[in-house]
């Protein structure tokens, strides 16, 4: 009997056409006051971002009350969590949320988002050709032995790529290196990008 060990849990869901409309009118409604907060490009990938460092957790989804993606994104944390199997109750905390703006040339070297549990990307505008999100394989062995690339059945891989597609959510543990690839067209890409801290009420997960 084989078993395949160390899964790594990516979920990723579409929202339905009623909740993109109420989810996308709000974030329309902020747009205007997200551009002129200041955007900064601190990774030196052409990204336009929100986010800061070295300063307060920046949390754009509660700054300018987007209420119902906020409602969403936590909906979807909760099936997730039992998917996973856990059973006892848990403590969602949204600690960071901030806007990222792809332009043309904009792209995300691989990084991840340490001292958080779970993080997730929503993506509000795409033209689904404006950089795709690429996750890295947790086990570096892959790479080092090719041989392991010919056991299809094992479905082992160096990184697997997910097209952005307007109201797409994808949650994934935020140890898990990943990239976002050139965008090579014109099209600005606007995703929201989110840090959660999950634990037990009896002790940390």
């Amino acid at each position: 009997m084989i078993e395949n060990l160390f899964v790594t849990p990516v979920y990723h869901h579409t929202l339905s056409l009623e909740k993109l409309q109420a989810v996308s009118q709000e974030i329309e409604e902020a747009l205007n006051n997200v551009r002129q907060s200041n955007l900064t490009n601190p990774w030196q990938d052409g990204v336009k971002t929100t986010f800061k460092y070295n300063m307060p957790h920046n949390n754009d989804v509660i700054k300018h009350k987007l209420n119902f993606l906020q409602t969403n994104i936590f909906d979807h944390i909760i099936i997730y969590l039992k998917e996973l199997g856990i059973q006892q109750p848990c403590k969602i905390d949204l600690t960071e949320s901030w806007f990222n703006f792809g332009g043309s040339g904009a792209y995300q070297a691989v990084h991840n988002h340490f001292n958080s549990t779970l993080s997730a990307v929503y993506y509000h505008q795409t033209n689904e050709q404006d950089g795709d999100i690429c996750f890295r394989s947790p086990c570096s062995s892959h790479s080092a032995f090719p041989f392991w690339r010919m056991a299809n059945a094992l479905g082992v891989k160096d990184g697997v790529v997910y097209t952005p597609r307007v109201g797409k959510l994808i949650i994934f543990p935020s140890y898990l290196l990943h990239s976002v690839y050139e965008n090579k067209t014109e099209h600005e890409r606007i995703s929201i990008a989110f840090n959660f801290i999950v634990t037990s009420h009896s002790q940390d997960i």
